[in-house]
């Protein structure tokens, strides 16, 4: 054998040589074993990759079977550390854990380390190869590499190849693995072939021959063809014209389709929505009569728009089933716009931090009782200055109107909401006994939980009650106001008459009286105290045209008593009362009214009544006696027949009137009505005086440089005990005093209102916090729940009576839209379809 020519330069290891070469082998290999365990974590859960083949990392707590025939080999050319050649042996072995472990799943790209190879996933997909392409990883450099038992250790001169000539030629298919202390190609590592190598797998770390390895890799055919699919993706994905940009590309087209689609189906929604039209019809077939508004608003909008032209087109043809026009897809984006709404005024709640309750109730068209929710807050606007806006939430569907049962739907909504009833700093109901019953009411359970909460009865419904008052205190006064009542009924009740009436009416028609109405009594009244003589004219007309007794009879005596001078001036005094209720009335319902406001006009309505009851009569005689001359009526009391008394003794003398019939009108119908106006505004607004003379001196601040420190001083400690709830205090009263003190001398404009003093406080950057805290406490407090009477006006138009099947959750939805239309105009719809395509899987990608 020795004589053979390929002998003939062979040289061969000594014995002791060969020993010692097995040893390290020996050495390594212990090195490398469990080397693959690094990739699982122990855990008590397991889950199983089902039937697809994962490449996952094998715990040690696994046991082989001993089974043959569960061992399929297969022998693969390839190179090892000695003679460049290798068998990776690929073997399914049958798995059985001793114990539950955690299978690791395959990163996606957000979650890979990109920066550590050793940690990539075993199986690369295209997406994740498409990022590494575009993101490849930086080069280790700056690090002390672990020496191994040889101490041998990875250098970065290896990042460099060596060409004939001298020069230095990056390797940037070369990486190194902090976590595995291994170097791996990274062109073989994304793009592998059959013929595996270890640089493309589990690294090489062969440190004493990675510099033979790495040229002998590097001029391989495997490196080379990884390397060109490498640069071919590179250079497609730079120029965009890969076969999955391609296919993207079409996808952003159809996206891009779907989303004009639905932008205009948004759009239709909000307009109907916002005007309280109904959506469907009696079919839901497109270009078919009766279809509904919402659709017959597509097909008007597709003969101006190709867009929603071409996807009526494909419905129409059968070319797509997904329209997105049916009625689920409706309430679906009613409902997000809706929480898109709703959110938005959470928002706001919190940021103002203090909130009103305002509730109200009412029955709806399918005899519900529905109470409808709202939030008054004060709020910095665009324009950097305060204001006070009330918000509506929902309408709320109640069974049981008990105090007990009112306060626990207010509670769940605010858990809803996500709103802490400790920050709540009013709260603001109708006059009714469950509400506002100083026991068993609402206001007093919601008081028992937060002190703060400080309750202001409704100061419109206030009001209407005081007029009820005043016009039931005599029976005069009933009975006057039962004329008005029948002089409209009279007319109203036939279109002939009706006729008759606008024939001598030009100005005002007649107004039923109404007990929820605040406004209907003055508007009854308004139309006879100046068309008085044309009203007469209509009824005596009835009379002699009607050829209905009853009529006939009713209509006649109506004209008769109309010219009295008693009615006549009964007319005057209510119209003047009315008129200044009326007035305080209309401001009071604004949403910005302030309790200073407030007060201050209540105040002003009760001197009108003290100084109507000195000087009213005689005003109101003259102007009577003046419509008398004008329609040719004598001004003359009517003459009561005067009571007479049966004598029981010869030598009793006979009844005399000991008044005159004006003295009588006078002291029981005029005095009458305007003391219980006086007596009514008393007893109603005794709540609100209460808040006014706790709050009071912050009314005109400016006033304070007259007050003495130590007065000045008590108001603001008796402020914070009001304001304190348990430990949990809103301000501090002496930090308020010293604030105050300052602050009254830096304004110099008379008469400065609240909200003035709050954007003059947010203008100095926080100097003033008490204060700032104090009158926006102030603001919160509700005045009226007029805006939850508004929203009242929006259920029976929404909610009328060929819409009583409508679902609560529905109702709520478009009521939030139509009152709050301010915000819905403002909400991003690419926000509304992002939020679609997020509730569910949908059969379009938008």
């Amino acid at each position: 054998m020795s004589g053979r020519l390929r002998d003939k330069y062979r040289t061969f290891k000594s014995g002791a040589e060969k020993r010692k070469h097995k040893i390290t082998k020996e050495h390594q290999h212990e090195r490398q074993k469990n080397s693959l365990f690094k990739f699982f974590k122990k855990d008590q859960n397991y889950s199983t990759a089902g039937s697809s083949q994962i490449e996952s990392q094998i715990n040690k707590n696994f046991q082989l079977s001993d089974s043959d025939d569960n061992i399929n080999s297969e022998k693969v050319q390839s190179s090892d550390s000695d003679n460049g050649e290798y068998e990776n042996i690929k073997q399914n072995y049958n798995l059985q854990p001793k114990e539950d472990i955690e299978i690791r799943e395959v990163p996606e790209e957000e979650n890979c380390d990109n920066e550590d190879l050793g940690n990539w996933p075993q199986n690369i997909n295209d997406k994740l190869r498409i990022y590494f392409v575009k993101n490849p990883p930086s080069k280790i450099i700056n690090f002390n590499f672990p020496s191994n038992d040889e101490g041998r250790k990875f250098s970065v001169k290896h990042y460099d190849r060596i060409m004939a000539n001298g020069e230095n030629v990056i390797r940037n298919w070369l990486l190194y693995s902090k976590s595995l202390n291994r170097v791996f190609c990274m062109y073989c590592r994304l793009f592998p072939s059959k013929s595996i190598s270890s640089l493309a797998s589990i690294g090489f770390s062969n440190w004493k021959q990675i510099s033979e390895r790495l040229k002998e890799h590097e001029l391989s055919i495997p490196h080379n063809t990884a390397q060109e699919k490498w640069i071919q993706l590179r250079m497609r994905l730079d120029l965009h014209k890969t076969v999955d940009n391609n296919i993207q590309d079409n996808l952003n087209i159809e996206k891009e389709r779907w989303r004009s689609i639905l932008k205009r189906i948004i759009a239709c929604i909000e307009f109907l929505a916002e005007h309280n039209d109904a959506f469907r019809g009696t079919n839901s077939k497109l270009f078919t009569a009766n279809n509904g508004k919402f659709l017959e608003l597509i097909q008007m909008i597709a003969k101006f728009d190709i867009i929603m032209a071409d996807h009526l087109r494909r419905v129409c043809n059968d070319e797509i089933h997904d329209h997105y026009l049916g009625p689920r897809i409706q309430n679906e984006l009613i409902s997000i716009i809706a929480t898109k709404i709703c959110n938005e005024i959470i928002n706001r709640i919190k940021q103002s931090k203090y909130f009103t309750i305002l509730l109200d109730g009412t029955p709806d068209k399918s005899h519900k009782e529905q109470l409808t929710f709202l939030i008054r807050i004060v709020e910095i606007s665009k324009n950097l200055k305060y204001e006070i806006n009330e918000y509506f939430i929902c309408f709320i569907h109640t069974s049981k109107k008990s105090g007990l049962n009112l306060t626990e739907e207010i509670k769940q909504q605010l858990k809803l909401m996500n709103l802490d009833l400790k920050n709540c700093r009013g709260q603001a109901y109708d006059n009714g006994a469950n509400m506002i019953g100083r026991k068993q009411g609402v206001q007093s359970r919601i008081i028992s939980e937060n002190s703060r909460a400080f309750f202001v009865p409704c100061t419109a419904h206030s009001l209407n009650l005081l007029l009820g008052d005043m016009a039931s205190s005599v029976p005069a006064a009933m009975t006057f106001f039962g004329v008005i009542q029948r002089i409209y009924t009279i007319f109203s009740a036939s279109t002939e008459r009706w006729t008759i009436l606008l024939k001598y009416l030009s100005d005002f028609t007649l107004k039923p009286i109404s007990d929820t109405r605040w406004e209907s009594r003055i508007e009854s009244i308004k139309p006879i105290r100046f068309q008085l003589c044309q009203v007469h004219d209509a009824l005596v007309e009835v009379s002699e045209l009607t050829k209905d007794p009853k009529i006939k009879s009713e209509s006649s005596s109506l004209a008769n008593y109309e010219f009295s001078y008693d009615f006549i001036l009964s007319v005057v005094i209510w119209y003047e009362l009315l008129s200044a209720i009326n007035k305080v009335s209309k401001s009071l319902q604004s949403e910005s009214m302030e309790l200073s406001n407030a007060v201050q006009l209540l105040s002003g309505l009760k001197d009108f009544f003290t100084n109507f009851r000195e000087k009213g009569f005689q005003l109101s005689k003259k102007t009577a006696q003046k419509l008398c001359e004008d329609i040719g009526t004598p001004a003359i009391f009517k003459q009561s027949r005067i009571l007479k008394k049966s004598k029981q003794f010869g030598y009793e003398s006979n009844d005399t009137r000991t008044v005159s019939n004006e003295q009588k009108f006078y002291q029981d119908y005029f005095l009458t009505v305007v003391d219980q106006a006086i007596v009514s505004i008393n007893q109603r607004f005794e709540q609100l005086s209460h808040h006014s003379e706790n709050f009071g001196f912050l009314y005109n601040i400016e006033n304070l440089k007259l007050f003495e420190d130590e007065t000045l001083r008590k108001h603001c400690m008796d402020l914070e005990i009001l304001l304190k709830d348990g430990e949990n205090c809103d301000l501090s009263g002496i930090e308020l005093f010293d604030e105050l003190k300052i602050f009254c001398r830096i304004l110099n404009k008379p008469k400065t209102s609240i909200d003035e003093c709050l954007n003059l406080i947010e203008s100095t950057c926080g100097s003033f916090p008490n204060i700032s805290i104090a009158l926006r406490i102030l603001l919160t407090l509700p005045i009226t729940t007029a805006s939850a009477e508004r929203s009242f006006s929006k259920l029976k138009i929404i909610k009328n009576y060929l819409r009583t099947t409508m679902l609560q959750d529905r109702l709520s939805d478009l009521a939030i839209i139509s009152i709050e239309r301010d915000l819905c105009e403002n909400i991003d719809y690419n926000d509304i379809i992002e939020k679609f395509a997020e509730i569910k899987a949908r059969k379009i990608n938008f």
